[in-house]
């Protein structure tokens, strides 16, 4: 993927809890003017957020080391690891550079949004519904055990930023921006030691992911998030 952000974290499933402790830090662009309403996450034991000040500043309490994600409009996401004891970190972001996955569609005012995937021919999901959320199942492969892609959606879902918990045992990392109309978030995508394929895509109030799957059936998968719509 061209521009994209590679890496190799190798120490993830080693990470051992600790208490929560706080994390301050700036955000920044390249060229050192702070960044403001960007959004900052760890994900250690759990996720947390926060959004910048004025001054680009952020503070906020995560449990031992993970990964630190940041995003901004008009910038690249930015994935790192945060190692233990980090206490102060200071993040700059690049412009964004035309790489992000952008999906079609336009977004009525007043309404949640909602991603659809770009389901081939002939392909009936399974939709389950809860009080305030719904998942959206497509299956894959054979039917005694198949791998699936879901769709998530719901206002408490997702503001955008990848559940990299999901993530753990996998070595590399690769990570873009998505807009869906005005909304941004993130396309992560990562592999196993084996050679096994995750994706994560997700804007405020919907996500898709997929996890532990052949390069087939991420081909597959591939198409139906690359395809998606919102509205």
């Amino acid at each position: 993927m061209r521009g994209a952000v590679l890496f190799s974290v190798l120490v993830l499933s080693r990470a051992v809890a600790q208490d929560a402790a706080e994390i301050r830090g700036t955000v920044r662009s390249v060229s050192g003017e702070p960044i403001r309403d960007a959004w900052v996450g760890v994900v250690a034991e759990r996720t947390v957020w926060a959004q910048t000040s004025a001054t680009g500043s952020f503070a906020l309490r995560a449990n031992g080391p993970g990964f630190l994600v940041a995003k901004a409009d008009a910038y690249r996401p930015l994935l790192r690891e945060l190692k233990p004891n980090s206490d102060t970190v200071a993040i700059a972001l690049d412009p964004a550079d035309g790489t992000e996955l952008r999906l079609r569609g336009r977004l009525q005012r007043g309404m949640v949004p909602e991603l659809r995937l770009a389901l081939p021919l002939g392909v009936k999901p399974q939709i389950v519904y809860d009080d305030d959320y719904s998942r959206t199942f497509v299956y894959h492969g054979s039917q005694k055990k198949p791998d699936a892609v879901v769709l998530w959606k719901g206002v408490y879902v997702s503001n955008g930023l990848p559940l990299i918990s999901s993530f753990r045992q996998h070595e590399s990392f690769e990570i873009r921006g998505v807009r869906c109309a005005d909304l941004t978030g993130v396309d992560l995508r990562a592999r196993t030691p084996d050679g096994r394929l995750s994706r994560w895509v997700g804007v405020p109030f919907n996500f898709v992911e997929y996890a532990h799957v052949s390069a087939d059936t991420a081909k597959c998968f591939d198409r139906m998030i690359d395809g998606m719509t919102c509205k």
